[in-house]
């Protein structure tokens, strides 16, 4: 975990922040002493019962065009010409066969999660573009490499992470660009997708862990990494030999 000096009066923006990887990541920066403004598609009167203290809240809904100018206008109403942290988290997605889904449904994901990432990044990168350059943070889904019922969201993630690629070579290094690819998680956003039950999404990461490692990756800063059930059995299996190391 980072000290409290590391993070202390740093500018981050979270999206994606009212459950899940998201709430749990903002925990984290918030008690690392960052200064926070976090977005998610609720109203501020359905935010959780242990939503962090002095973080401020902008109602955002990703598939909405005017998001960009409502995150611009936050900032700008709080005095933020800087920007050290933007962490782009918010997605969604739809357990579906693609010849099944709606025009409508198609349009509504990659708004979500393609479109309006590219227009937030356009929209902030001035604020990112200071004189001690801030850090992007693209959350990405092993699923953009193709999953079953989900191809449109899977074609969603894939183009993230090809915007990460190119971010990286069109700024060349000037400006932190780093993409996370996250494996299935036991989040809401499964059930929300419309997924049925199984008894292997018992397997699934939990929010904790990989919350936990995220937070890692982005104060590491690597431009490309990736969560999965490798890093859990590899944290694992370190936390039971640490032990016998110390005794």
């Amino acid at each position: 975990m980072a000290s409290s000096n590391e993070l202390k009066g740093k500018r981050v923006l979270i999206t994606g922040a009212t459950d899940g990887i998201g709430l749990r990541l903002l925990e984290r920066f918030k008690d690392g002493g960052a200064k926070l403004i976090a977005t998610g598609s609720r109203p501020k009167s359905e935010l959780p019962k242990n939503w962090p203290r002095k973080v401020t809240y902008v109602q955002a809904d990703q598939s909405k065009r005017d998001t960009p100018r409502k995150l611009v206008k936050a900032l700008t109403k709080h005095k933020w010409s800087t920007l050290d942290y933007l962490v782009l988290n918010a997605g969604v997605g739809l357990a579906i066969s693609p010849e099944q889904e709606t025009a409508m449904q198609i349009r509504h994901s990659f708004s979500v999660n393609l479109l309006s990432p590219i227009l937030i990044v356009r929209a902030l990168y001035p604020l990112l573009a200071s004189e001690e350059p801030g850090k992007l943070t693209l959350i990405g889904s092993t699923a953009r490499k193709g999953n079953q019922n989900f191809a449109t969201y899977s074609a969603g993630k894939a183009g993230i992470h090809g915007f990460a690629r190119a971010l990286r070579s069109e700024w060349d290094g000037n400006m932190g660009v780093q993409f996370v690819d996250i494996g299935p998680v036991a989040t809401g956003m499964h059930e929300r997708a419309g997924m049925q039950h199984k008894w292997w999404h018992r397997l699934f990461l939990k929010p904790d862990f990989v919350a936990d490692r995220l937070f890692e990756l982005i104060l590491e800063g690597k431009p490309a990494a990736k969560i999965d059930h490798a890093d859990w059995i590899a944290q694992s299996l370190y936390s039971l030999v640490l032990p016998a190391r110390r005794a």
